[in-house]
């Protein structure tokens, strides 16, 4: 990947890939300049979360490279940066859930980021590092009404442990409250249908939990 055809990020480091809050997450970038740099750029290290229409933003690091001591502009094109990062996480998150590690490089002077190239193709503004999986400050508690009796358990491995229906307009809202009883080794999708009395299907929600914004394969028993 390259940042603005000025900076190459050769490879990364991120671990761990599961992680509960306080607790922190190390960040390797692996970088060079593609040529002499005359301009002064900060790097944004962020943790955004992947439910669609969801803004928030989890830790937001900024730095000059080299824990503040290598900024770009004395880059040399012919060496390699390594630069390295512990990114502390709140005590306090409100829910489990998978966020996206992401790195940025943005004007000192003004702020602009600079344009992400993936492969050659335009990725935006930020350079995706992959998903880590944050844990909660407590567990949620299932409503009373949500409860199921007896509760369902689909392959072993993920007990469905509350549901709620709620009409809203001309579209049913399904709420689901899942818990992990092991550990997946795939991305599972809810497929959530609705039939009538002679199983005609008259509509369906299939997704991903959370809209993609926690894998199954990151769910902790």
């Amino acid at each position: 990947a390259t940042f603005g055809n000025q900076i190459t990020a050769v490879g990364y480091e991120v671990s761990p890939r599961s992680l509960e809050p306080g607790r922190a997450l190390d960040v390797a970038l692996f970088l060079q300049a593609t040529r002499p740099i005359t301009e002064d750029y900060a790097l944004a290290l962020q943790l955004l979360s992947p439910v669609p229409g969801d803004d928030t933003v989890l830790v937001n690091f900024n730095t000059i490279p080299g824990r503040g001591n290598y900024p770009t502009f004395v880059w040399s094109p012919d060496e390699m940066i390594v630069d390295r990062y512990r990114l502390q996480l709140p005590t306090s998150v409100a829910r489990v859930q998978a966020w996206r590690v992401t790195a940025v490089f943005y004007r000192l002077s003004d702020g602009r980021p600079l344009p992400v190239q993936v492969a050659g193709q335009p990725a935006g503004g930020l350079l995706g590092l992959g998903l880590v999986r944050v844990g909660a400050s407590a567990l949620p508690e299932v409503p009373e009404e949500a409860r199921r009796a007896p509760e369902p358990v689909f392959g072993e491995a993920v007990r469905l442990e509350g549901l709620l229906l709620r009409p809203e307009g001309d579209r049913l809202e399904v709420q689901a409250w899942w818990r992990a009883v092991a550990a997946l080794d795939a991305d599972y999708t809810a497929l959530v249908h609705l039939y009538d009395g002679g199983q005609t299907l008259l509509a369906s929600g299939d997704r991903a939990p959370l809209d993609g914004g926690f894998p199954t394969s990151l769910w902790k028993p």
